[in-house]
């Protein structure tokens, strides 16, 4: 009997692996924000609520569409997930970590958060594994390496890098855990959601707001400490990081799960379907319009926010181009 209701919990558990990730997030940066740090910097803590909303959300949605096992469970992951963080708040008392050691620390979790969700995606299907693995990765490669081309920060210190890109492979891998998890998040929206389930813009726009959950979270701490460094030019902040990010971040999800959700949508395609070779091939062939969309959306809606082409962010382009020899 104890047996029977430990692999009920184990399975519950893989199949909300993705959720549960959120909580995870939301539990890691909080923990490292006020326990691990020195000062320690609770004036952070608060952004938790940012990943924690999105399983919060998901689980009320479908509350009336799953079993009790499936309720319980999910209350009780998300009753654990806030009594932890209670307790890191009022009650553990803090361990410093260098550093350089919390770096490596992030660099190995990221590696070793991609490894496991990857083992989640081929158990689901070998061509969800490789949709993420593939399509998702090269774009995730260039969006990584891109930014740091442009000149809007860099990342260095890190022990594994793949030549000859300037980004670690810890930081490019995580594109495949963010939109792993959003896409299976997403995918959780539409079941609970009927019109969302054929709107492949209203899907996107889901997808980029959990994206964005995990961002707000994630870059205070990670700026803070120094995982990577901004442009001294970008000065317009939001919790302490450029506003710049928040837009990249919205920019580089938004076109590319949009074509992710019209292949789904249009084609009346499975999720565990999406990665055939058919629509990879087609997925490979739409990262260039991906691509130049998410620069559109991003150079406008910066130069709507700074109020034209001179603010900071056209400031860094400019620099870096002069450094390349071109002008604008």
């Amino acid at each position: 009997m104890i047996h029977r209701r430990l692999n009920r919990i184990g399975r519950l558990f893989w199949d909300d692996l993705p959720l549960i990730y959120f909580l995870f997030s939301a539990v890691a940066v909080a923990s490292a924000e006020c326990l691990n740090l020195s000062p320690p910097r609770k004036d952070l803590y608060w952004t938790f609520v940012f990943p924690l909303a999105v399983p919060v959300a998901l689980y009320a949605f479908r509350f009336r569409i799953i079993d009790s096992s499936k309720r319980l469970f999910g209350l009780a992951i998300l009753l654990g997930a806030l009594s932890i963080l209670t307790l890191i708040f009022v009650a553990t008392k803090p361990q410093p970590i260098a550093i350089s050691r919390l770096r490596l620390l992030y660099e190995y979790s990221s590696l070793a958060n991609t490894l496991v969700l990857g083992l989640h995606a081929w158990r689901r299907s070998r061509a969800l594994a490789i949709l993420f693995f593939v399509p998702v990765a090269v774009y995730g490669v260039i969006i990584e390496n891109g930014g740091i081309l442009l000149g809007y920060f860099s990342e260095t210190g890190y022990r594994l890098y793949l030549w000859p890109f300037p980004a670690p492979l810890a930081t490019m891998a995580g594109w495949i855990t963010v939109f792993y998890l959003v896409m299976s998040a997403t995918w959780e929206f539409q079941r609970c959601i009927p019109w969302l389930s054929r709107s492949a813009f209203g899907s996107a726009l889901v997808a980029t707001t959990c994206a964005l959950c995990l961002d707000l979270s994630l870059d205070p701490l990670a700026t803070a400490v120094g995982f990577w460094r901004w442009n001294d030019l970008l000065t317009f902040n939001l919790l302490g990081v450029p506003v710049h990010n928040f837009v990249a971040w919205a920019s580089a999800v938004l076109p590319f799960s949009f074509l992710l959700f019209r292949l789904q949508i249009g084609r009346s395609i499975q999720p565990i379907n999406l990665g055939e070779t058919v629509n990879t091939r087609w997925l490979l062939l739409w990262i260039p319009l991906a691509l130049a969309a998410a620069s559109v959306f991003f150079f406008g809606s910066m130069a709507f926010i700074e109020g034209g082409f001179s603010g900071p962010t056209f400031a860094v382009l400019e620099e870096t181009l002069r450094k390349l020899g071109l002008h604008l």
